[in-house]
């Protein structure tokens, strides 16, 4: 269903269906509550602590939560991208917003369902709002700037996948704009089929496969992804990365299917993925390279294609006849025409010869 009609849709139930239960648990707190609470608490990244801590660590976060959940309830899109910028202006820290807030919002409308005080439909529609907030403010989150970029992940490549049918997209949503915010090369998209992502990987060069698993019906099948991934991928020490719901239900899921790390926060995967990848680019002296120079590596013809100019047959040829003689006025001339003939010819092969490693880049 398009966009448009979802969009009907949900405020069709929001009207009719949706009674405003949600906003009896927060009487009392109306906009004087939500607008001072930044001014109590100015919140600031927490990137450089342990994500595990982070919750206990920020005066006010469980408030935050609180209202960010009845808000992403109690508003449309708008309402919602309107109160998360207020926020934001008011001194909460973009990436606590993006990666602690809003993962803790949609867990606290997945424990109001089970707790059958919302419905799947409000959980659905409240899930729809908080991304189309992250798509409306991606521009902004993954610009990277002098206190964000880390040093040398410019040069690595990852790619963000997920089961096939999984409906759990939030997470890589927020991993793959996270990663681009600390520098890395992101390929877009997560829910590829195995036969694309495998082409993908075998078409250019990615240094960490990041894969977020929620079910335990889905363990057989990353093994055997896996086990294709090794295969099929153009970096022979590809580094694959586990996150979502299952890595703390299994302990030994990583054993089991054969990856190199687990995360259990989204941070973690920055700083896991850049130990794992320079490692294996260190070892193979790769490190100063980006994933770019190494799907595409210069080849000998390209190497040798400033020397060729000057030794080519059609110089040489040229060349032998150039020797001015004394009254060989015409003899001259024709050299000198032979000397531009070669030299047309020899510009021609350039041109082609960068037409198609053009075509070799856009189709890649």
């Amino acid at each position: 269903m398009s966009q448009p009609h979802l969009s009907r849709l949900f405020k069709s139930l929001a009207s009719e269906l949706i009674p405003n239960l949600i906003r009896v648990t927060s009487k009392g707190s109306g906009p004087e509550d939500s607008s001072t609470l930044g001014q109590q608490a100015t919140l600031s990244n927490q990137c450089q602590h342990d994500p595990n801590t982070v919750e206990g660590s920020i005066p006010d976060l469980s408030r935050i939560v609180q209202l960010c959940c009845e808000s992403s309830l109690d508003s449309g899109a708008e309402g919602f991208i309107a109160f998360a910028q207020g926020m934001v202006s008011q001194g909460l820290d973009q990436e606590v917003l993006y990666l602690d807030v809003i993962p803790l919002a949609v867990r606290r409308l997945h424990d109001l369902w089970a707790e059958d005080q919302i419905t799947f439909l409000d959980v659905t529609r409240a899930t729809w709002v908080v991304k189309q907030f992250i798509f409306h403010s991606s521009v902004d989150f993954v610009h990277p700037d002098a206190s964000t970029l880390a040093p040398s992940a410019h040069r690595f490549q990852a790619l963000v996948s997920l089961p096939p049918g999984s409906q759990h997209t939030l997470a890589p949503l927020l991993l793959s704009q996270y990663l681009q915010r600390k520098g890395w090369g992101v390929i877009p998209g997560f829910e590829h089929s195995d036969q694309k992502l495998l082409e993908m990987l075998a078409d250019q060069w990615v240094d960490l496969l990041c894969v977020s698993v929620s079910m335990s019906s889905d363990v057989a099948w990353l093994k055997s992804l896996l086990k294709r991934v090794k295969k099929a991928s153009r970096n022979p020490d590809i580094q694959c990365l586990l996150g979502g719901p299952l890595v703390a239900l299994q302990p030994g899921l990583l054993e089991q299917v054969g990856a190199h790390a687990v995360c259990s926060h989204i941070r973690e995967s920055h700083s896991l993925g850049l130990q794992l990848v320079r490692v294996h680019r260190k070892v193979r002296k790769l490190n100063s390279k980006t994933a770019f120079e190494l799907t595409f590596p210069l080849t000998p013809s390209s190497q040798s294609l400033g020397a060729e100019a000057h030794d080519s047959p059609a110089l040489r040829e040229a060349s032998t006849h150039s020797t001015p003689t004394r009254g060989g006025g015409g003899a001259h001339h024709s050299t000198q025409g032979k000397e531009k003939k070669a030299k047309r010819g020899l510009k021609q092969r350039q041109s082609n010869e960068s037409v198609h490693n053009d075509g070799r880049y856009a189709n890649g």
